[in-house]
């Protein structure tokens, strides 16, 4: 997911872009399944680390995608920015 919103940034996206980025189908189960087994205590330490990589990853997401909708608001662009965020 790092991989993919660092090329999306390289390519100067617009607000809209930005709050347009989602992790994969398969990044999504992938981090799903993961959590499921460590609520049932069947992880390894390196897959703890993996899910905590992820959600650091997901927290910068977040801030650019809250700046995202910022820049937006300021251009007026409201009604695109509340169905993306939903």
């Amino acid at each position: 997911m790092l991989d993919a919103f660092f090329e999306l940034m390289m390519d100067n996206p617009s607000p809209q872009q930005v709050l347009d980025f989602k992790a994969s189908p398969e990044e999504e189960v992938w981090i799903a399944n993961l959590i499921e087994r460590s609520k049932e205590g069947r992880i390894t330490a390196e897959e703890q680390a993996e899910i905590d990589y992820f959600f650091k990853i997901e927290r910068a997401i977040t801030l650019a995608k809250i700046k995202a909708f910022v820049k937006l608001k300021r251009q007026g662009a409201c009604a695109a920015v509340t169905s993306a965020v939903n």
